[in-house]
């Protein structure tokens, strides 16, 4: 009796076991020697994030594991286990069922089939492709241009990647308008969400149906969404938070000016590049009723002052050195570097997250010149 208890219990166990495996990532690299491995994380049942991986052998590969709802996986593969680093990347759409990547030596001409959401993604690539491609060699033009400092040529690069950016833009909120079921769909919005702009962001989020939603990405945007309505167009902010002297600074009381909240950190590269567009912007419009603010999302003081001084920054500064825990930052939703919120005079929010070319436009349309 005691013999039949046990073995019922492992029988048992068994059965969850394989109830738990929904999935399984398989192929071959035809060319790819033994040794080659690949690898990627997912979000098992329990929402806990799992690293998984084989080794390849005569060509062949594979993984089984169990996923609550479809996910963007980052697949890493690695053909010579002696290099440094983590080889090749590329993404896919993980979905309940058997997923099959084939190739020869190399991920980025591999053909990878798999569930609904997989082929979603194959059909959003397929419409993105041919931007995505000139936007590539438009890189590497790039590259060889800033080498020989040759600003007219690398102008004239941006003036034609500027409306692909754009093509790429239409073609993914079009996707999601017309594909408001897919998890694909609630990715691209997850991306956006990290830098909401108000406007375009919402009808996106209105689209995505419940079900997508209430996944971890989706409770993810939501709560994005929702911090982003704190300080959304129209409304009223004000914070307190200590200056680079170690000062309370409060935004109040720059009332009757528009202020520019300049949201960055020492490490951000993007932050830093947009300093000198800064820099001209305040010294065309100090003398008007216009300031910046810039709230840090840097831990480290010495860090932060000596990038202030390193940029010849000469506004307002405030950090409160939590790193990206920076109480304004959580409260408001910003979650990456760059972002802005301008506000008008009487402290409430005309719009975020310009900078570059648009931000000028902004200010000269308020300022007239």
């Amino acid at each position: 009796m005691r013999q039949f208890f046990i073995i019922s219990i492992l029988a048992f166990a068994c059965l969850l076991g394989k109830a738990e495996d929904n999935f399984e990532v398989t192929g071959k690299f035809t060319e790819a020697p033994d040794g080659a491995s690949i690898l990627f994380y997912y979000e098992n049942t329990e929402g806990v994030k799992l690293k998984v991986s084989d080794e390849i052998k005569d060509g062949k590969f594979s993984i089984k594991g169990g996923i609550k709802d479809p996910q963007k996986i980052l697949f890493f593969f690695k053909i010579d286990p002696s290099s440094k680093g983590t080889g090749e990347t590329r993404f896919f759409f993980l979905d309940k069922g058997t997923t099959i990547i084939t190739g020869t030596d190399k991920l980025a001409t591999a053909t990878i089939t798999g569930g609904k959401s997989q082929q979603e993604y194959l059909l959003l690539q397929s419409k993105l492709s041919p931007f995505e491609k000139r936007l590539d060699e438009l890189r590497e033009e790039a590259v060889k241009v800033k080498a020989k400092n040759d600003q007219v040529a690398f102008k004239k690069i941006q003036d034609e990647a500027r409306p692909l950016f754009a093509k790429i833009d239409s073609v993914e909120r079009s996707f999601v308008l017309n594909h408001p079921s897919s998890y694909v769909s609630l990715n691209l919005v997850y991306l956006r969400s990290r830098s909401i702009k108000m406007e375009s962001f919402e009808p996106l989020f209105n689209a995505l149906t419940k079900k997508v939603l209430e996944c971890t990405e989706g409770q993810n945007v939501v709560q994005s969404w929702e911090k982003a309505q704190v300080s959304g167009l129209g409304k009223i902010i004000d914070f307190t938070q200590t200056d680079s002297e170690g000062n309370p600074f409060t935004l109040s009381s720059l009332r009757g000016k528009y202020v520019l909240i300049d949201f960055w950190a020492s490490w951000c590269k993007h932050c830093r590049d947009e300093h000198p567009n800064l820099k001209r912007l305040y010294k065309k419009y100090e003398d008007e009723n216009f300031e910046i603010v810039s709230v840090s999302l840097d831990s480290n003081k010495d860090t932060w002052l000596n990038a202030i001084k390193y940029d010849g920054i000469s506004w307002i500064q405030v950090c409160d050195l939590k790193g990206s825990k920076n109480e304004l930052a959580v409260k408001y939703g910003i979650s990456s570097v760059p972002q802005s919120i301008l506000v008008d005079p009487n402290g409430l929010v005309i719009t975020k997250n310009l900078r570059g070319e648009p931000l000028n436009e902004k200010l000269r349309s308020i300022f007239k010149y």
